[in-house]
């Protein structure tokens, strides 16, 4: 039988223990929290998904920057997009993804276009119809783009005969001036039995700056320009990036066939105006192509990315295809 005293040296003792254990558990969670390696572990994990958000952020900012006007324009997406609508688009994406940040993770997104950033000019796009193998630039030439103060993005379609077929095959020249070129993209076939697919980026002085090689057979090669590095990539699922891919400044861009070539294919190149002289050509534009160009053109916009979380504070400026995208 236990008496009043009895019961209250239980009770006594119970509301110890229970102390006690509160009071461990705090430790222990202190301990924890205050542990380097568990600390430098939800760092590691905190910055990666910081990466991961930024860099998904970037990737569906450029699908929408190349849907939001040219599949309504051209009926297929290209790098430009008028700027108003543009900068509507992203603010409905900012909302859209704050509501789905809130709900699948810690952090919260935010996205804001940067108009005073940004830069405006015109996009030349078209198909590769054996382009005018003019020697002198003065001699009216086939260019597709006029003094542009910097080149954002400029793909190359090719579809006809990269096998090994030819030895010289296709090149785009980049002129600052009508005296010739200051660099080139030279596309050859190797004539021998291993059909070999070379892209070359060559200075004013025929110096080799990098190549690329793709061995095999290949039907379609396709050369992608941005953000200062150039990616190849082949049917075969062969490929190769190759930076840095310096493109002079107020520079003239047209294509050129190798001596007996036949290319076939489709090229995407963008100019940015900032003086807000025409950097197309008139009138002696490529009839095959399909222009835009005008101060509401934009074609590298900026952004500022906001993420926030528990653990992470980071606050950055996206250029879309400038060298720090």
């Amino acid at each position: 039988m236990v008496n009043g005293d009895d019961r209250g040296q239980l009770l006594l003792l119970a509301a110890l223990i229970v102390a006690a254990t509160i009071l461990g558990s705090i430790a222990l969670l202190n301990s924890i929290h205050e542990s380097p390696e568990i600390a430098t572990q939800q760092d590691s994990r905190s910055l990666q998904e910081t990466e991961w958000v930024t860099d998904q952020t970037g990737t569906n900012l450029e699908r929408l920057f190349r849907y939001v006007t040219s599949v309504e324009d051209a009926d297929i997406p290209l790098p430009y997009a008028n700027k108003s609508a543009f900068e509507d688009a992203v603010k409905d994406y900012d909302e859209q993804f704050l509501n789905l940040s809130t709900v699948s993770s810690s952090g919260l997104v935010t996205v804001s276009y940067n108009d005073s950033a940004s830069r405006t000019g015109g996009i030349a796009h078209g198909d590769i119809r054996h382009p005018e193998a003019t020697t002198d630039p003065g001699e009216s030439p086939n260019w597709l783009v006029h003094a542009a103060d910097a080149v954002p993005r400029l793909r190359l379609n090719v579809t006809q005969g990269i096998s090994g077929s030819q030895q010289d095959y296709l090149s785009v020249k980049f002129n600052q001036s009508k005296s010739g070129p200051t660099a080139e993209l030279n596309i050859t076939g190797d004539t021998g039995d291993s059909s070999t697919a070379t892209v070359e980026f060559v200075d004013t002085g025929g110096t080799q700056l990098w190549t690329c090689e793709i061995d095999g057979s290949t039907n379609v090669l396709t050369v992608d320009i941005r953000a200062g590095s150039a990616v190849v990539q082949a049917d075969t699922d062969k490929f190769c990036e190759r930076a840095p891919v310096t493109i002079p400044d107020s520079v003239w861009i047209r294509i050129v066939d190798g001596a007996s070539t036949n290319p076939e294919g489709n090229f995407t190149i963008t100019g940015v105006n900032a003086s807000s002289a025409s950097i197309l050509p008139r009138p002696n534009a490529d009839e095959s192509a399909w222009y835009r160009e005008g101060k509401d053109i934009l074609v590298d916009p900026v952004f500022e990315i906001v993420y926030e979380s528990p653990e992470v504070s980071y606050e950055g400026e996206y250029t879309m295809y400038g060298d720090d995208g």
